[in-house]
Parts: C-alpha cells; structure tokens; sequence
C-alpha cells in the first residue's frame, strides 16, 4: 500500500523507498462543515464541560476554544441558507462565546470575590 504524505511546502523534502509524493488529489475530501460542527458539539469531551468547571472538566478554556470552533464552523454552513432570525441566534451564541472567552482572562471577574 502507497502512504500519501501531505506538506504545506517542499521544505525537507526527500526520497525515500515506499512513499510517493502527494499530489493534491491525494488529499481527503474536506467534511461539509454542518457535520464538523456537529460533531465538535457533540464530542464527549465537549459535553462534559456543560455543567461548567470540575472533575469532568478541568479546563474551561480548551473547552471555550473548542465550542467556538464548532460555532465558526456552523456560521460558515448556514451562511446564506436560514432565515435572518436563525442567523441572529447562531451569530449571538458566536458573540456571547467569544465574551465569556475574553472574560476567562479579564483582570477583574466577579467570580473572584
């Protein structure tokens, strides 16, 4: 079986028996992004954290991170194709997770008293 090896450039290329060099059709279809960020939401890891900071979930902001991640995913798939009130919802949710992201490293937190 051929390995296909994908590279942003030809930097530290070299031949080597058994590997052949990936040719862009090389690559694996992108996922349509509906299910990329279904499938972020829906991650155990992710779903953990629903119920905020603790045993299940020691880190809040991996967690963040990985929710806007699946958030920009989702505004990038709907785009164009829902009503103006969905788009709202979707985009409010993008805007109030960055917040809460910004708030996690603020100087002052109200949860710090």
């Amino acid at each position: 079986a051929k390995k296909c090896f994908l590279r942003k450039s030809d930097g530290g290329r070299a031949s080597a028996p058994g590997w052949v060099s990936g040719a862009r059709g090389c690559a694996p279809p992108k996922l349509p992004l509906a299910f990329v960020a279904l499938s972020v939401a829906n991650s155990p890891a992710l779903v953990a954290c629903d119920a905020g900071k603790g045993e299940q979930c020691p880190d809040v902001a991996a967690a963040i991170n990985t929710w806007l991640f699946a958030i920009a995913a989702l505004e990038r798939a709907f785009t164009g194709r829902v009503d103006a009130d969905t788009m709202h919802h979707i985009t409010q949710i993008g805007t109030d997770s960055r917040n809460f992201k910004d708030g996690l490293t603020a100087e002052y937190r109200p949860s710090d008293k």
